[in-house]
């Protein structure tokens, strides 16, 4: 009797397998047939609802349909199979929701699954085996008691054993969704400085700009700390330097002394404004504090530099001493040496007259003229952000470069600095006041570019030597006429550069609006956008029509497509954020087809295209986003050509938008 019961219990566990064996193995035909037939034609989410509700209403007629055909003995196993087909078509849908808003959404990057495959493939294949043995269960009335127990047995030690890994997971999701950090970002983590350089679904990885070194947090360990975000809200740093100084020194002279020097600074910005701050009183001596800006990471180190070099600079030349412990450092007096103090007005050197020589101009004065200069030449030093002199100041003096090296900057019409000069050792600077004016002021700004030693040379006595001598005059000219050409050079230069910055910054700006729009309109709860899914025509589905058709004319209108408008398009995809709303691989589908379309019939081709476009220039927001995304694909290869004008300039007249950037961002902005 025990054995035959033995042999009945083996008998069911035997059923049971083979049912669950063969319910397996129609899955995955199922899935593998669904993935290959959706592929590249519909939305996978969609489809997967669309397969539910068929189910649900096939399961609810075919009851009463079976009986009255007569065919009441096929009632039962059509149910189940059914049934069964309802379980499969819900996990699948389940799994298609998690690829489309997790795997290769909150946890992507940039559109990219970064998540690894077997953590996605477990996911799916506890979905599909939680959807079998339902079926089993309720569907077909089999005990899966045993099977159960043994498969909860395997997920618990799986489950224990995966712990801190599915930690990372769920911290990474937090991570992404609440959007602290984003690639790029400039971050301290836990006293860790660095550049965020990856954010996956286990850890987030700093690298650290100045030392090369690369740090990785596991995303919990991220969750749990404070994150200092340089790169928020805006990309502008912003530092502190502190300094002492002895108490004889006025607190405000201090200040307006430094202050005045970074009105020159070239990596510390000018606006804002450095901000100072007097802290009190130490045994040291009063204590300053002072707050700078520069932009971004780059320049961190030449800012800081150039800060520690203007204090120092600025107080040695009125004489102020910054506080230190001199009697322990063994430090003399530094202001015995300063060539800024009074009783040091001049300081011969034997060697000067020889070094003059090197100028084309002051070679062409006799030997003992150049004795003569040199004599009543005044020693002075220059540190950066130091200026031998300032727009506006009174014209002077002239200055012989000993050793060092100065640029000369010129404010243009539209606010913005211009370098039109540099001057090396061996050269003289303000050669131009022995012409001009006496009352005259100059028009440009002297900085030095780094130590530099300079001779202020007697003016008057100079001058007289230029009027005695029709040979000194005519080289005195010729230097000032190079000098002026080489200055209309930089010029044309700086507005080369400035067009160039000017069309990059409203790209930036361009991106941030467009990327604004995106979320104001896409961005709604979790359910809304589920549902939104699966609507059969989006408004996603036009504007990826829309934008992947502009983009292809621009792209067609310079020749042959190659891999730097497909590189664009990705990276835009992920830039700007629209991956999360639409579906990267087809949107560079569409792009090629529409490529080929116009490659065919270019007429036909065009006329489709521009058609996409006019689906969506009813709504001003979506016409900008199109337009923002197709300026940055004609900034792709530098100069812009008259044929990618042409196609912009006929896009910009179906979207009712201006066709020159400057005016798009300036709207989009708005």
């Amino acid at each position: 009797m025990e054995i035959t019961n033995q042999w009945q219990e083996a008998t069911q566990w035997l059923q049971v397998l083979g049912l669950g064996l063969i319910l397996s193995f129609a899955t995955v035909i199922l899935v593998r047939g669904l993935t290959l037939s959706i592929r590249g034609k519909h939305h996978s989410v969609r489809f997967g609802v669309e397969l539910l509700l068929v189910f649900t209403i096939l399961f609810l007629f075919s009851h009463h349909a079976l009986r009255m055909a007569g065919a009441g003995q096929f009632i039962e196993p059509l149910e189940k199979s059914l049934a069964f087909l309802w379980w499969i078509s819900l996990a699948f849908t389940i799994n298609a929701s998690l690829n489309r808003f997790v795997w290769t959404g909150v946890l992507s990057e940039n559109g990219v699954r970064k998540v690894p495959k077997l953590l996605t493939d477990g996911a799916a294949f506890l979905l599909y085996g939680a959807a079998v043995m339902v079926s089993m269960h309720y569907v077909y009335d089999k005990s899966i008691t045993t099977i159960l127990a043994t498969s909860g047995a395997a997920a618990f030690i799986v489950g224990l054993s995966a712990q801190s890994t599915l930690r990372q997971v769920f911290a990474g999701l937090s991570l992404n969704m609440t959007r602290s950090l984003r690639i790029g970002d400039f971050v301290e983590i836990d006293e860790i400085y660095g550049e965020v350089h990856e954010i996956n679904w286990r850890s987030v990885s700093l690298l650290n700009p100045h030392t090369g070194s690369l740090y990785i947090f596991p995303n919990s360990a991220v969750a749990d700390k404070i994150i200092l975000n340089f790169s928020e809200p805006t990309e502008r740093f912003k530092y502190w330097i502190k300094f002492y100084v002895e108490y004889g020194a006025s607190p405000d002279l201090v200040i307006s002394t430094i202050a005045e020097v970074l009105e020159n600074s070239k990596f510390i910005r000018r606006d804002p404004k450095p901000d100072f701050n007097i802290l009190g009183f130490t045994d040291l001596g009063m204590e300053y504090r002072v707050r700078y800006y520069f932009d971004g990471d780059d320049p961190w180190w030449d800012a800081q530099n150039e800060m520690c070099m203007a204090i120092w600079s600025s107080l040695r030349r009125k004489g102020i001493r910054l506080s230190i412990d001199r009697h322990k450092l063994l430090s003399g007096d530094e202001q015995q040496d300063n060539p800024w103090k009074f009783d040091n007005i001049t300081r011969p050197d034997e060697h000067l007259p020889q070094a003059m020589v090197r100028d084309s101009f002051l070679t062409q004065l006799a030997p003992s003229q150049l004795r003569e200069l040199a004599s009543s030449a005044r020693f002075l030093d220059f540190t950066p952000p130091d200026c031998i002199y300032r727009k506006d100041d009174p014209a002077g003096s002239v200055y012989f470069i000993a050793e060092g090296q100065f640029s000369v900057h010129q404010v243009q019409e539209d606010g913005s600095e211009a370098q039109i000069g540099v001057h090396q050792d061996g050269e003289c600077i303000g050669l131009e006041s022995l012409i001009e004016d006496e009352n005259e002021n100059h028009a440009s700004t002297v900085r030095a570019e780094r130590y530099s030693i300079v001779y202020q040379l007697d003016k008057a006595l100079l001058k007289e030597m230029v009027s005695a001598s029709g040979k000194v005059r005519k080289a005195l000219d010729a230097v000032l006429q190079k000098r002026y050409e080489q200055q209309q050079q930089y010029l044309r230069l700086h507005t080369e550069s400035r067009g160039k910055a000017e069309r990059l910054e409203h790209h930036v700006a361009i991106n941030l609006h467009v990327r604004e729009h995106l979320e104001d309109i896409f961005s709604k709860p979790f359910l809304h956008r589920f549902l939104h899914v699966l609507s059969p025509k989006t408004v996603e589905r036009d504007l990826l029509e829309a934008i992947m058709s502009a983009c292809a004319l621009i792209a067609s209108a310079r020749g042959e497509v190659d891999d730097a408008e497909r590189k664009f398009l990705r990276e835009k995809f992920g830039t700007i954020g629209l991956f999360k709303h639409v579906e990267v691989d087809e949107g560079l589908r569409l792009f090629e087809q529409d490529v080929q379309n116009i490659c065919d019939d270019e007429k036909r081709g065009t006329h489709t295209a521009l058609a996409k476009i006019r689906a969506i220039s009813e709504e001003p927001r979506l016409s900008q986003i199109v337009m923002g995304i197709s300026h940055g694909m004609t900034s792709l290869h530098g100069e812009l050509l008259d044929s990618e004008k042409a196609q912009i300039e006929q896009i910009t007249g179906i979207l009712n938008l201006p066709s020159e950037i400057e005016d798009l961002a300036g709207i989009i902005g708005n």
